[in-house]
């Protein structure tokens, strides 16, 4: 299995910080976790609303830990986060290139996602 699609996280500066938005990769996406941390998700299609899945790692006491499910609107942004601790912070994954990162799935490759730490 490939690794998923890393978004590079921005830090926010009093100047202003550029920031690239990231095409939504259907087959799996990933972030580093930190302190303050947003997704920035923007629906470029006109007609549609599209969905991102944030994937949440199961506690050892529960087998079914139900994913957080955002759906963007059509032409709408969403800000999404904070992420807090090691909540969403995956302890394993098929690829050991994902290990230590958020994971999350996008529905459609018309989301444009960009990571922020404030």
């Amino acid at each position: 299995m490939a690794a998923r699609t890393l978004i590079v996280t921005t830090q926010a500066i009093r100047n202003g910080a550029t920031i690239d938005s990231t095409t939504g990769d259907v087959a799996g996406m990933k972030f580093s976790p930190a302190e303050r941390a947003y997704l920035s998700v923007y629906n470029a299609d006109a007609v549609s609303a599209h969905t991102l899945t944030l994937v949440l790692p199961p506690p050892p006491d529960i087998a079914d830990a139900t994913d957080r499910t955002v759906s963007i609107p059509a032409l709408s942004t969403k800000l999404i986060g904070p992420f807090p601790g090691d909540m969403y912070t995956q302890p394993s994954a098929a690829d050991p290139a994902d290990v230590g990162f958020i994971h999350f799935n996008v529905d459609s490759t018309q989301l444009f996602i960009v990571a922020v730490r404030l």
